[in-house]
């Protein structure tokens, strides 16, 4: 299931469900918000809990610690370290997706496509950080349809009426802080699941 679905696009931006004159518009903005969500979560295909398979290079001896490119990780089901299956007391993971090896003795093989993780990602029904996240999703879409027909546009005058978009969006065509086009509230809630700022775990 995506995290945008027209019909919630349409009940947001106040568009009655009979209308239906501008619903293949708004699917590209909703398929373009779940891109953008699929992408900051790793490359998630599906926003339910989905299985996944990754095949990962070690390139440090002694290393202990992977990443599955998808989050949050719910479950694992199976670790390969070259040929041999682990047991599952043989490592432990986080949902943000680092399995680690219990025995600080024990080590990835090292090499090309050496590690073959499969596992659960995504999230399950009733989770909070799901509603939250659709809420970003279309709080996205409904804004790059707003703004659609004003490319290129920071602000706008008529008499004594005048806006700002650039300012009140975060910087829509100039360089205000945390700008690029987003909501700030969209980049608050997506910088939750933000793993850029972690290193790649090890112990010698």
């Amino acid at each position: 299931m995506p995290f945008v679905e027209l019909a919630a696009l349409k009940t947001m931006m106040r568009i009655p469900p009979a209308d239906t004159s501008r619903d293949a518009e708004l699917q590209i903005y909703a398929d373009f918000a779940n891109s953008y969500l699929y992408g900051a979560l790793g490359g998630l295909t599906d926003s339910v809990p989905t299985t996944y398979t990754d095949t990962t290079s070690v390139d440090e001896s002694h290393q202990d610690s992977i990443w599955c490119r998808r989050y949050p990780v719910i479950s694992v089901t199976s670790v390969v370290n070259a040929t041999a299956t682990l047991a599952p007391a043989k490592y432990t993971f986080t949902d943000l997706g680092c399995v680690r090896l219990v025995d600080e003795y024990d080590a990835f093989a090292f090499g090309t496509s050496t590690v073959s993780v499969t596992y659960v990602a995504g999230f399950a029904s009733g989770d909070p950080a799901l509603g939250e996240l659709k809420i970003a999703g279309l709080t996205l879409a409904s804004y790059t349809a707003n703004i659609a027909s004003r490319a290129g546009i920071s602000s706008e005058k008529i008499g004594q009426y005048s806006y700002d978009i650039g300012a009140a969006m975060g910087g829509i065509g100039n360089a205000a802080p945390g700008g690029y086009g987003i909501p700030p509230m969209v980049e608050r809630i997506l910088a939750k699941w933000d793993r850029g700022f972690m290193v790649w775990p090890t112990s010698y």
